[in-house]
C-alpha cells in the first residue's frame, strides 16, 4: 500500500480550485491560473523582501507540484523555502521535513527519507509537536515496511496511534490502521491484518470517498488471500461500485483485478477472464488520463517558464546590446587615442633612436679600429716572439753543436805528447761543459714559450697520468715548437735514439692510445 501525507491541505485546495477527480479529463486552464498566481504572488513576496511571504509561496508551489507528480520541481522549492529558515515556524518546518519524507518514501529513497523525517523528530521532541510528530511515526513506519523490517514499522505505527488519538484525529487514526493492517498482511496474518483494516474503514470520515474505496479494496484482498471468498466478493465489489460512483479509474482498475483473481481461486475462469480483460483497460484508460493530465500539466508549468525565460533573455539581451554599444563607442574612442599617442611616441622615438643608432655605431667603428689594430699588433708580437724563440732553439742547437764540435776535438788532442797544453785543454773543455749544462740559457727559453703559450704547462700537467720530470718537460716544449726529432736532439744534446726512448717514455706518462701520435696529441694542448 502507498501511503501519502494526508496533511497537505493545499493540495486538496488546488484540486478543488481545477475542479478535477481521479476521472482522467483534464483542463490544463485552471492548473496554469493556479500556478501563474502563485508565481506572481511569489514574484512580488520576494520584490518586497517579505521573507516568511516567500516561505510561503514556495510551499505552496512546492505542493502544487507534488500533486502534478513533478517531484524535481516540489522538491527545489520545498529546499528553498527551508533556506530561509530563521524565517519559517517550527510547525511549518516540519510539515516540509515530513513531505520531504514522503516524497522520497514513494521515490524509494529510504535513506534519504529516514534522514528528513528523523531531523523532524527531533524538532517536535524539543517544541511538542504532537501532529508533526505523529505524521513522522507513520511516514517512519512506512519506510520500516518498505524496508520489510516489519517490527520496527509496527512499533513506529503504534507511536503514531498514540499520539492521533491524543488529536482525536479519525483520519489519522484511519491511515495508521490502514498501515497496521498492510504490515501484517505483509506477513501473511491475516486476521489481524482484517481486523485492523475493519478498524480503519470504521474510522475514516464519509468524506474521504477515495480512502474508503481503498480500505474496501484492502478487506476484499485480505479475505481473499485468507481464503474466506463469500467476504472477499462482498468488499470488492462494494469498492468497484463506490469507484465507479465516483469516477476513481484507479482504484477502479484495482477491484477489477481482485475480482478476476477471486473468480479464479474459485475455478470460475470465464468470469476471471472478463475482469480481468476490464481491469486491463480500466488500467490502460488510467494510465491516458495520467499521462495525458501529467503533459498538459507540464507543458503549462514548463510553457510559462518558457515564456518567462524568453522575456527575461531578451531584456538581458536588450540590456546586453545597449552595454556593448557603449562599450564599443568607448572602445574604438579610446583606441584612437591610443593609436594617437603611440604614432607620435613612435615617431620621436625613432628620432631618438636613429641618432643614438648613429652615435653608436661612430662608437663601435672607432672600437672596431681599435680592437683591428691591437688585434694586428699582437699578432705581430706573438709572430715576432715565435720567430725569436725559433731561432733561439736553433742557435741553441747550432751553439750546442759548435760546443760540442770543439769539446770533442779538444779530447782528441788533449792525449798528444806536448803535454803543457794538456792541462789548458781540460780546464777548456771543463769551461765548455759548463756552458752547454747551463741553466740560464733554458730559464730563458722557457719565459720566451710561456709568453706565447702561457696555459701550456697547466693543460699538460692535468691530462698526464704522472708525474713530469724536467726533461720530460723539455721534450714536450720542443714537441710543441714542432720541431723535429734530429733538432731536439741537438738542442738537448743527445743522439735521435736517446729521443725515441725518451719519446716511448713520454707516452706512457700521457693517456694515449696505441697509434695515437704524440707530437699531434702535444701541439692540440
Amino acid at each position: 500500500m502507498k501511503v501519502k501525507s494526508f496533511f497537505i491541505v493545499l493540495c486538496l485546495v488546488i484540486q478543488t480550485v481545477s475542479g478535477q477527480k481521479n476521472t482522467g479529463a483534464v483542463n490544463t486552464e485552471p492548473i496554469d491560473t493556479t500556478f501563474l498566481v502563485f508565481k506572481k504572488e511569489l514574484d512580488e513576496a520576494v520584490q518586497k523582501k517579505d521573507t516568511q511571504n516567500i516561505v510561503s509561496k514556495h510551499v505552496l508551489l512546492a505542493d502544487f507540484y507534488e500533486t502534478l507528480g513533478i517531484t524535481h520541481d516540489a522538491i527545489q522549492h520545498y529546499h528553498k523555502a527551508l533556506s530561509y529558515k530563521k524565517a519559517i515556524e517550527d510547525t511549518l518546518y516540519v510539515f516540509i521535513l515530513n513531505n520531504l519524507g514522503s516524497i522520497n518514501l514513494a521515490a524509494g529513497q529510504y535513506d534519504t527519507a529516514i534522514d528528513y523525517l528523523n531531523e523532524g523528530l527531533t524538532i517536535t521532541e524539543k517544541k511538542n509537536l504532537i501532529r508533526g510528530k505523529a505524521v513522522a511515526y507513520t511516514l517512519l513506519g512506512a519506510t520500516s515496511e518498505k524496508k520489510k523490517e516489519y517490527a520496527k514499522a509496527i512499533e513506529y505505527q503504534y507511536q503514531s496511534l498514540r499520539l492521533f488519538r491524543l488529536l482525536n484525529d479519525d483520519e489519522g487514526l484511519a491511515v495508521v490502521y490502514e498501515n497496521i493492517g498492510s504490515i501484517y498482511e505483509d506477513q501473511e496474518q491475516y486476521d489481524k491484518a482484517y481486523a485492523y483494516f475493519q478498524k480503519a474503514y470504521d474510522n475514516v470520515p464519509e468524506s474521504n470517498t477515495d480512502r474508503r474505496i481503498n480500505i474496501l479494496n484492502n478487506l476484499g484482498d485480505v479475505n481473499r488471500k485468507g481464503g474466506d471468498y463469500y467476504k472477499a466478493f462482498r468488499y470488492t465489489g462494494q469498492a468497484r461500485d463506490e469507484a465507479e460512483r465516483t469516477g476513481n479509474i484507479h482504484q477502479l482498475s484495482s477491484a477489477l483485478k481482485d475480482l478476476s483473481k477471486t473468480y479464479a481461486l474459485t475455478d470460475d475462469y470465464e468470469k476471471a477472464y472478463d475482469y480481468l480483460n476490464e481491469s486491463v483497460d480500466t488500467y490502460k484508460e488510467e494510465q491516458q488520463a495520467k499521462s495525458l493530465q501529467q503533459m498538459n500539466a507540464l507543458q503549462a508549468v514548463y510553457g510559462f517558464k518558457e515564456r518567462e525565460a524568453k522575456i527575461e533573455l531578451l531584456t538581458k539581451q536588450n540590456e546586453l546590446n545597449k552595454a556593448n554599444q557603449r562599450t564599443i563607442i568607448v572602445v574604438v574612442l579610446l583606441v584612437m587615442s591610443v593609436f594617437a599617442i603611440l604614432f607620435l611616441f613612435y615617431r620621436k622615438k625613432r628620432s631618438q633612436e636613429f641618432k643614438i643608432e648613429q652615435y653608436k655605431q661612430k662608437l663601435l667603428r672607432a672600437d672596431l679600429e681599435k680592437k683591428i689594430t691591437k688585434e694586428e699588433n699582437l699578432q705581430k708580437e706573438i709572430q715576432l716572439k715565435t720567430s725569436s724563440l725559433s731561432n733561439y732553439s736553433l742557435h741553441l742547437a747550432h751553439k750546442n753543436k759548435v760546443l760540442s764540435d770543439v769539446s770533442n776535438t779538444l779530447e782528441k788532442i788533449k792525449n798528444r805528447e806536448h803535454m803543457f797544453i794538456k792541462p789548458k785543454i781540460e780546464a777548456l773543455i771543463k769551461e765548455i761543459q759548463t756552458d752547454i749544462e747551463d741553466e740560464q740559457g733554458w730559464t730563458e727559453f722557457i719565459g720566451y714559450f710561456e709568453q706565447i703559450h702561457p696555459d701550456f704547462f697547466k693543460k699538460l700537467s692535468e691530462v698526464s697520468v704522472s708525474e713530469l720530470g724536467a726533461s720530460e718537460l723539455r721534450l714536450c716544449m720542443l714537441l710543441r715548437l714542432n720541431l723535429t726529432s734530429r733538432e731536439i736532439a741537438a738542442i738537448l744534446r743527445i743522439t735521435p735514439d736517446s729521443i725515441r726512448i725518451a719519446r716511448y717514455r713520454l707516452r706512457k706518462k700521457l693517456p694515449l692510445e696505441k697509434g695515437d701520435n704524440l707530437q699531434s696529441f702535444i701541439l692540440e694542448l
